[in-house]
C-alpha cells in the first residue's frame, strides 16, 4: 500500500527481482496523467490525419460556400468534425482570411459552425469502449499496415487514434474512481467545480493550455462519475472551453497581419459573450438539463449537457455574428502602412492546399502588376521619354522578389507527405507562376531594350506599325485582366475556373493567341510592304518593330499556357507544363 522499492528474494535470500511500486496516490495519479495524455496525443493524430485525408476538400468547400452565412456555419461544422477539433478549424479560418481567401465577414459562420461541429466528438468520446479499446488500436494497425491506397492507410490511422482516445478514457476513469471514497479529493473537486464561476475559470484556463476543449469534456466525464460535480458546475465547465479554445487562434493571428489578428479577435468577442450572458443562468440551464433527464454522473449525459451549452451559445448569438465582425474592424484598426494580408503565413505551409490557394492569390497580384505593365507598353514604345522605360524595369524588380518568395513558401509547404490533390493544385501553381516571371522578364528584357533603342536613335513607327503595336498590346491587356480574375477564383474556388464570364474570356484569347503566328506575319508582311515602298518610318524603326512583334509574340504564348491551366487543370497526379514537358516546375 505504499510506495517504495521492493526488492523479492529466495527462501534462502538470494536477491531475484526487484519492483518498484506506487503507492495507491501515485497510482491513481500515473493512470489519471498517463491516460489524458494518450487521450491528447491520439486527438492530435486524429486531427493530423483526417486534416491529410480531407483538409483540402473542406477549404475548398469553405471558399465555395463561406458568401452564405447558414452554408459558411455548415461547412465550419464539417470541417470542426473532419479535424476533430473546433480549436483546428478556427485556426484555419483564422489563417484563410489572413491569407484573403476569406473575409472576416465570411470567418464568422465558419467559426460559429466549427464551435457547434465539437458536439459530435463529444458524443462519441463519450461511448464506453475502454474493454474494446486495445482491439480497436490493433485494427486500426492493422488496416494501417494492410492499405494499399493513402486514403485507407488515413482510415487505419483514425481507427487506431480512437482506440487510443477510449483507452486512454478508460486509464483516467479507472484512475478517479477510487478518489470517490477520499474525503481529501472530494473536497477539492467540489472547491473547484462546486460553483458555475470557479469551474468556468478553471476549465477555461486548463482548455487554453491543452488547446483542446474535448479533453476538457473527457476529464470532466471521469470526475463527474464520482457524482461530486454539480449540474451548474458542469455547466460552467462546459463554458469555460469554449473560451479557452480561442488562445491558440489568437496565437496564431499574431504576425499574419490584420485581418487575421480581426478574425481572431472576433472569434474571442463572440464566446465571451455568450460566456458572459450564460453563466448568471448556470442555474437555469442545469435545471433544464434535470428537466431533460441528463444525467450527469454518466458520460453520455455529460456529453447532452454540452449539446446544450454549445447550443444555447451559438444559436441566440449567431445572427449577430457581423456585429462581431464589426467591433473588430472598429477596434483593431488598420495601421499606415501595414500589410492588412499577409498571404505567405509560415503557418500555411503545414496546410498544403491552403498555401497553393494563398499562393495563386500572390499569383494574381503579379498578374495585376503584370497588366500595368501591358498597358505600359504602347506608351513606352510611342513617347519620346523613357519614364515608362524606368518603370517598366521596377515593376519586373517587384515581380521577380515576389515570385522568390512564392517559389520558396511552395518548397516548405511541399517538403512534407502531400495528397495527389495537393500535388496537382501546387504543380498547376508553380507553372503559372513561372510563365508569370517568364512574361515580366520578357517585358523588361526585351521590350524595354527595343524602347531605349527607338529612343536613342530618335526614330518613330509608321501609322500601319503603331497600329500592329496597339492591337497586340490591347489583346495582352485583356488576356491579363482575365488571368488575374481567373487566379482570383481560383485561389478560392479551386481549378477550373467555373466562373462563365471568365472562362470565356480565357478561351477567346486562347483562339486569338493560336491565331497569333498568322497575325505576327501579317504585321509583318505589311511592314515589309511599307519598307519596300521606302516609307521612311518603317526604313527607320525596321529592327525595332521585327523585335517587338517577336516578343509578342512570346507573351502571347506563354498567356496562353496560364489560360489553358485555368481552364483545363490536370485530372492526374503527375503535371507537366504544356509547353515544356521535360523541365521541373522549380526551375527558372
Amino acid at each position: 500500500d505504499e510506495s517504495g522499492e521492493y526488492r523479492i528474494t529466495s527462501r534462502e535470500g538470494e536477491p531475484l527481482a526487484r519492483v518498484l511500486a506506487l503507492g495507491p496516490g501515485l497510482r491513481e495519479a500515473a493512470l489519471v496523467i498517463g491516460g489524458l495524455a494518450l487521450f491528447l496525443y491520439a486527438m492530435h493524430e486524429i486531427s493530423r490525419t483526417l486534416r491529410r485525408a480531407c483538409g483540402g476538400v473542406f477549404r475548398q468547400v469553405l471558399g465555395k460556400f463561406a458568401s452564405s452565412r447558414l452554408l459558411g456555419a455548415s461547412a465550419g461544422a464539417l470541417l470542426s468534425v473532419s479535424m476533430q477539433s473546433s480549436t483546428g478549424a478556427t485556426v484555419m479560418a483564422v489563417g484563410m482570411a489572413a491569407a484573403g481567401l476569406l473575409t472576416l465577414a465570411q470567418a464568422m459562420p465558419v467559426i460559429i459552425g466549427a464551435s457547434v461541429g465539437t458536439i459530435v466528438t463529444i458524443h462519441v468520446i463519450a461511448f464506453d469502449l475502454a474493454n474494446y479499446a486495445l482491439f480497436i488500436a490493433a485494427f486500426g494497425v492493422v488496416v494501417t499496415l494492410a492499405a494499399r491506397y493513402r486514403l485507407w492507410a488515413y482510415a487505419g490511422r483514425t481507427i487506431f487514434g480512437f482506440g487510443l482516445i477510449f483507452f486512454g478514457m478508460g486509464l483516467m476513469r479507472e484512475g478517479m474512481a477510487p478518489l470517490e471514497h477520499s474525503r481529501l479529493a472530494v473536497g477539492v473537486i467540489e472547491s473547484v467545480t462546486g460553483g458555475a464561476a470557479q469551474a468556468f475559470a478553471v476549465s477555461a484556463v486548463f482548455t487554453a493550455l491543452v488547446q483542446s476543449s474535448a479533453a476538457t469534456v473527457a476529464l470532466a466525464m471521469t470526475v463527474a462519475g464520482s457524482g461530486h460535480m454539480s449540474a451548474s458546475g458542469l455547466v460552467g465547465v462546459m463554458l469555460g472551453t469554449h473560451i479557452g479554445t480561442t488562445i491558440a487562434p489568437f496565437v496564431s493571428g499574431i504576425g499574419v497581419g490584420r485581418t487575421g489578428l480581426r478574425v481572431a479577435f472576433a472569434s474571442f468577442l463572440y464566446k465571451a459573450v455568450a460566456a458572459v450572458v450564460l453563466l448568471p443562468l448556470a442555474g437555469v440551464l442545469a435545471t433544464a438539463a434535470e428537466r431533460l433527464h441528463f444525467d450527469v454522473t454518466e458520460p453520455r449525459g455529460i456529453a447532452n449537457v454540452f449539446t446544450l451549452v454549445t447550443l444555447a451559445g451559438a444559436l441566440p448569438f449567431a445572427p449577430f455574428s457581423r456585429l462581431y465582425a464589426k467591433a473588430a474592424e472598429v477596434l483593431i484598426r488598420e495601421r499606415r502602412g501595414d500589410v492588412s494580408r499577409k498571404r505567405l503565413n509560415p503557418a500555411l505551409t503545414a496546410e498544403p492546399y491552403a498555401a497553393a490557394s494563398a499562393v495563386m492569390l500572390e499569383a494574381a497580384d503579379i498578374a495585376a502588376l503584370l497588366w500595368e505593365s501591358a498597358a505600359s507598353i504602347t506608351p513606352a514604345l510611342f513617347e519620346f521619354s523613357s519614364v515608362e522605360l524606368e518603370r517598366l524595369e521596377n515593376r519586373d524588380e517587384v515581380v521577380d522578389a515576389k515570385h522568390r518568395a512564392a517559389i520558396e513558401f511552395l518548397r516548405e509547404a511541399a517538403a512534407g507527405e502531400i495528397t495527389a490533390r495537393e500535388t496537382r493544385k501546387i504543380s498547376a501553381v508553380l507553372y503559372i507562376l513561372r510563365d508569370l516571371e517568364a512574361m515580366g522578364d520578357l517585358i523588361s528584357k526585351d521590350i524595354v531594350p527595343i524602347g531605349y533603342r527607338r529612343l536613342n536613335a530618335d526614330k518613330s513607327f509608321g501609322m500601319g506599325d503603331m497600329a500592329s503595336i496597339r492591337r497586340f498590346s490591347g489583346g495582352l491587356v485583356s488576356a491579363l485582366g482575365a488571368i488575374e480574375r481567373g487566379l482570383r477564383l481560383a485561389a478560392v474556388s479551386g481549378l477550373p475556373v467555373a466562373d462563365g464570364d471568365v472562362s470565356r474570356r480565357l478561351a477567346e484569347f486562347q483562339e486569338r493567341a493560336a491565331g497569333v503566328a498568322g497575325a505576327v506575319n501579317e504585321a509583318q508582311a505589311a511592314h515589309f510592304s511599307a519598307l519596300a515602298r521606302g516609307v521612311p518610318e518603317a526604313v527607320a524603326a525596321d529592327s525595332v518593330f521585327v523585335d517587338a512583334v517577336a516578343a509578342f509574340r512570346q507573351l502571347y504564348s506563354l498567356a496562353s499556357d496560364i489560360a489553358g491551366i485555368l481552364l483545363n487543370p490536370p485530372e492526374t497526379t503527375g503535371f507537366f507544363h504544356p509547353a515544356e514537358k521535360r523541365r521541373e516546375p522549380w526551375a527558372k
